[in-house]
């Protein structure tokens, strides 16, 4: 593993870490993160990818993580983000990849917010296929319950309490997501409240359309975020996409898989594997 810095379209500088396996690399995988996730969280998958011959680059979005300014460690207020600012830091991080790891097919995997912003990149005309997991529709009425009660009570009430006293989403104070800047989960509560989520943005269903690489939707099937509806209204946001598969993951007899527990190094001998696969077939690769 190697630190990669890079910049963002408007020169703010992102953390980011390359992957690199031994001799060249099957494919470049850009992962995309969760919702206020580090990029620490997907360390263990990176390595595992870069042993079977993938490249792969995690990185932080702005305000989070190792990109997180040091005037703003303590708290994120006055701190200037929001989602769209998100968007420009993953295109930077996608064409980052790409002048890292040359001539080798560019994919990416997102995890939950991260496979809802590949269609809404400038670049994504780059990217030749995209595996989301755990990635679907954030809208609070779509939720399984008890997430859905929980949600009415945290947009309602929660978020803006917060924001007010803070001046940001103190997710660490509050143990839940983690900290946020305020633009962002000001964004994110718009999309929340939302039936069609972002795409009910203007524009933004049309801007969608001009995804064309396959897209490989793994829906955890005891996710207590999303549910089958919050999959399809993201799932059917990819229609312009020239090939589109879902498939459902079921956690083994006893065990439990979740919005999360997908990168999670136990599943480096059941779940991974299924990734993988998806990986090499979206690249060209005949698996070993």
């Amino acid at each position: 593993m190697i630190d990669t810095p890079l910049r963002s379209g408007d020169g703010t500088p992102l953390a980011a870490r390359l992957f690199l396996p031994e001799g060249n690399p099957q494919a470049a995988v850009l992962i995309g993160a969760a919702m206020g996730v580090p990029q620490s969280y997907y360390a263990e998958l990176a390595r595992w990818l870069a042993d079977q011959g993938l490249a792969v680059q995690t990185f932080d979005f702005r305000g989070i993580g190792a990109s997180r300014p040091e005037a703003h460690r303590r708290s994120l207020r006055g701190y200037r983000a929001g989602i769209q600012d998100w968007v420009q830091d993953m295109d930077a991080a996608l064409r980052h990849l790409q002048s890292q790891v040359r001539g080798a097919p560019l994919l990416v995997v997102g995890h939950s917010l991260g496979g809802q912003l590949p269609g809404l990149l400038p670049s994504r005309e780059r990217i030749q296929g995209l595996v989301g997991v755990a990635a679907g529709s954030g809208f609070w009425g779509h939720q399984p319950e008890p997430q859905r009660s929980r949600a009415r009570w945290f947009w309602g009430w929660g978020v803006p309490l917060a924001t007010t006293l803070y001046g940001y989403f103190p997710g660490a104070k509050l143990k839940l997501i983690g900290d946020l800047p305020l633009g962002v989960i000001r964004d994110w509560k718009r999309w929340c409240n939302q039936s069609g989520y972002l795409l009910d943005d203007p524009g933004l269903r049309e801007h969608y359309q001009g995804f064309t690489a396959p897209f490989v939707s793994l829906q955890i099937s005891d996710d207590e975020m999303l549910s089958e509806t919050s999959i399809q209204t993201l799932y059917q946001g990819y229609a312009g996409a020239r090939e589109r598969e879902l498939i459902t993951l079921t956690p083994a007899a006893g065990g439990r898989i979740g919005h999360l527990g997908f990168f999670r190094a136990q599943q480096a001998t059941t779940l991974w594997p299924i990734l993988l696969q998806q990986l090499q077939r979206l690249s060209g690769v005949t698996p070993i």
